[in-house]
C-alpha cells in the first residue's frame, strides 16, 4: 500500500495527506520534511513542502483538482516517493511513505525466488522500480467468506514458490494494516479469516521477475471467498517505436555568465501492453556536443552521460495508463554563447515528442523562435516568480528540434583576451631590469607603439573570424591559430616593454 493513493471523502476537495512511518504505519515518522511537485494541467510544476506533526502526517491543501501530485520524503537516509496521480474534485487522498521495508518478495542473500527468471542476475526494476496494475480479484463461491488466493507465476507461465505476497487493508477511519503470506509450491499464497466489513479495501501486491505487481483495490464480499489466479510479470519488448515522449516534457532555458542553462524533464510513455526495456542498450538521447557540467536529478530514472554524445537511460518503461506519468529523465547541462546574444539550441529526438512545453524566466527577456512555436499565457514558478511559457510543434522520431534564442548577454571578448596577455606580460616585466633596452627617442617610441598597437588589431581581428569559423562547425587551420595567439603575446609584452620606466 505504501505509496499508493487512497481517495477518501473525510478530507476536503483539493487536500492530500501523506502519512510517513518507519517500517510500520504504528510508528509516524515526526519532522520529516515531505516535498510534493504539484502540476496543473497546462501549468509549470510547483513544489510544496510540509513537515509531518506528532501522527506522522503531512498535509497539502488547496489543490487544483485535476493536477497531478507526487511527494518525496527522506527518511534516516532512505528516499521514499508516493506514485504520481491526479488530484480529485472531490474528496482528499491519503497515501503512506514508510521506510525500513525490505523488498517484497526478496530471499536469503545469494538466493533467488524459485522460478524467477533473473535468478543470478540483476532484476531489471532492481536500480528503478515502479507498479504494473492487474484486475481485482474475483469473488469464487468454492472458497469460505473471509478468504482469499493468489497465484504467482512467472513469465512463461510456471508457478513460482517461495515468493511473498502482501495485502493491505485499509478502514474508512484511514487506518491500514499489512498482511503477508508466501507461496507454496503451487504458487498459491492463502489468506484466511480476513474481515468482510463493506468499509474496508484491499490491495494485493507482489515483486516478481523484478516487477512490482498489484491489483486495483477491492472489497471482500460477505458470503464468498475471493481468488486472483495469475500474478506474472509483464511481457517486455525492446521496440523503441512503442515510446513516445507525452505532453508533461519540457525544456528550461536559464542565463548563466557566459553559459545557458538548460534544464529537461523527457517522460517516456509507452503505449503498448508490454514493459519496453532496452536492455544494455537502454534509450539513447543525444545531446547538444558542446555542453558541458551535466548532471542528473535526485527524483530522475537512472541515467548516464555518454561523453560529447548524449545520455543512456537503462530504466524499463511500463505501459502507461491514461492517468499514469511516464518514466522521467529529468537532467540538466550547460551551452556556451561565446559571448553571442543568439544560440541555437539543436537536439535529436529518439522518439516523437507531442507538444514539448517550453519555460523561460521572465526576468532574462529571451525571445525564443522555433518552426510551430506557439506562446501559451504565462504563469508563475514555485517561488512566485513570472515565467514564460511556450509549445513546441509534435516531433516525430529521429526529428532534431531547433530553438534560436536571442537576448542572450553579448559580452565583449577582447577585454577578456587582453587580460589573459597581460598575465603572460607579467612574466616579462621581471626580464625587462636584467635585459635592458637602449633608450631611444620620444618620436621613435611614439611610432614604435602605433605599429604595435595596428599589428594587434590585425592579429586579434584574424583571431576572432577564426573562433566564429569554428564555433559555426567549419574547419579551421589549428597551426594558424596558435600563431595568432603566441603572435598577440609578443605584442603585448613589446607594448608593455615601451611602457616601462627605465632604469
Amino acid at each position: 500500500m505504501a505509496g499508493r493513493p487512497l481517495p477518501v471523502a473525510d478530507l476536503p476537495a483539493g487536500t492530500v495527506s501523506v502519512r510517513v512511518a518507519r517500517k510500520m504505519p504504528a510508528n509516524p515518522a515526526t519532522g520529516i520534511a515531505v516535498k510534493a511537485t504539484v502540476t496543473p494541467n497546462g501549468g509549470a510544476p510547483q513544489v510544496k513542502t510540509e513537515t509531518t506533526g506528532e501522527d506522522g502526517r503531512a498535509t497539502f491543501a488547496g489543490l487544483p483538482p485535476g493536477a497531478m501530485f507526487q511527494a518525496v520524503a527522506v527518511v534516516d537516509g532512505e528516499a521514499l516517493e508516493t506514485q504520481p496521480f491526479a488530484v480529485p474534485a472531490t474528496g482528499g487522498v491519503r497515501t503512506m511513505l514508510i521506510s525500513g521495508l525490505p523488498p517484497a518478495g526478496s530471499s536469503p542473500a545469494g538466493a533467488a525466488p524459485a522460478g524467477d527468471p533473473h535468478a543470478g542476475g540483476t532484476p531489471p526494476a532492481a536500480r528503478f522500480s515502479f507498479s504494473i496494475t492487474v484486475p481485482a480479484p474475483e469473488a469464487s463461491s468454492d472458497l469460505p467468506p473471509g478468504t482469499l488466493e493468489v497465484g504467482v507465476v512467472d513469465d512463461e507461465g510456471r508457478p513460482v514458490a517461495g515468493n511473498s505476497v502482501n495485502l493491505g487493508q485499509a478502514g474508512k477511519d484511514g487506518r491500514v494494516q499489512a498482511f503477508e503470506q508466501t507461496t507454496d509450491a503451487r504458487g498459491i499464497a492463502r489468506f484466511a479469516d480476513l474481515p468482510t466489513a463493506p468499509d474496508l479495501g484491499y490491495l494485493v501486491v507482489v515483486e516478481v521477475g523484478g516487477f512490482r505487481v498489484g491489483s486495483r483495490p477491492f472489497r471482500m464480499p460477505p458470503d464468498a471467498g475471493m481468488r486472483l489466479p495469475r500474478l506474472a510479470p509483464p511481457a517486455r519488448t525492446d521496440d523503441l517505436s512503442v515510446l513516445s515522449l507525452d505532453r508533461s516534457s519540457r525544456f528550461i532555458f536559464e542565463v548563466r555568465e557566459d553559459f545557458l542553462f538548460v534544464g529537461e524533464v523527457l517522460s517516456f510513455k509507452n503505449d503498448s501492453d508490454k514493459v519496453f526495456d532496452g536492455g544494455p542498450g537502454g534509450i539513447f538521447v543525444p545531446l547538444p556536443t558542446e555542453m558541458t557540467s551535466f548532471q542528473a536529478f535526485n527524483d530522475s530514472a537512472p541515467v548516464e552521460e555518454v561523453k560529447s554524445k548524449g545520455l543512456l537511460m537503462r530504466a524499463p518503461v511500463p505501459p502507461t495508463g491514461p492517468r499514469d506519468k511516464g518514466v522521467q529523465a529529468r537532467f540538466a547541462f550547460m551551452l556556451p554563447t561565446y559571448g553571442d546574444d543568439t544560440l541555437v539550441f539543436e537536439q535529436k529526438m529518439p522518439v516523437g515528442a507531442k507538444s514539448p512545453l517550453v519555460i523561460v524566466p521572465d526576468s532574462y527577456k529571451l525571445t525564443l523562435s522555433s518552426p510551430g512555436l506557439k506562446t501559451l499565457p504565462k504563469d508563475t514558478d514555485n517561488q512566485g516568480n513570472a515565467v514564460s511559457l511556450y509549445e513546441l510543434a509534435d516531433v516525430k522520431a529521429g526529428e532534431t528540434i531547433e530553438i534560436t534564442i536571442a537576448g542572450l548577454p553579448k559580452v565583449d571578448r577582447a577585454g577578456h583576451m587582453v587580460v589573459i596577455a597581460l598575465c603572460l606580460v607579467l612574466l616579462a616585466w621581471g626580464l625587462w631590469g636584467v635585459l635592458g633596452v637602449k633608450r631611444v627617442d620620444a618620436g621613435k617610441l611614439d611610432r614604435r607603439r602605433q605599429d604595435l598597437r595596428n599589428r594587434r588589431e590585425n592579429l586579434f581581428g584574424e583571431l576572432v573570424a577564426l573562433e566564429r569559423k569554428r564555433r559555426s562547425g567549419a574547419d579551421v587551420d589549428e597551426a594558424r591559430r596558435a600563431t595568432l595567439v603566441t603572435q598577440l603575446e609578443s605584442v603585448y609584452r613589446d607594448l608593455q616593454a615601451l611602457d616601462q620606466p627605465k632604469a
